[in-house]
């Protein structure tokens, strides 16, 4: 059963790069970073399957919801995109929903 915690952060973490890397390809037109995104969103796939071997998928599905937190995140890093108030609260409620159900 502990597996799918790993496989599952591992799928939350590919998608979130590989939504990075494309909107990256997008500023810059880079193939690599379209290979890249690709590439992610394949292991991303891979991982969400594996996790759904040991977890629910109501936990799984649920928890893709933290992939926007980080992709928020990364993209106001390393993109420069802007962080609202509103995407805050965004935030915390996301959170907070996943805990209730977790719970």
């Amino acid at each position: 059963m502990s597996g799918g915690w790993p496989a599952l952060a591992g799928a939350l973490f590919a998608t979130a790069q590989a939504q990075l890397s494309y909107k990256l390809y997008f500023r810059a037109r880079r193939r690599v970073h379209l290979a890249v995104a690709i590439a992610c969103f394949v292991g991303a796939s891979v991982c969400a399957y594996l996790a759904l071997k040991s977890l629910s998928i109501g936990m799984v599905y649920m928890s893709t919801a933290l992939t926007q937190l980080m992709v928020v995140g990364l993209a106001h890093r390393v993109l420069g995109e802007p962080f609202t108030r509103d995407h805050g609260i965004a935030m915390v409620l996301i959170v907070v929903g996943i805990l209730v159900y977790a719970t």
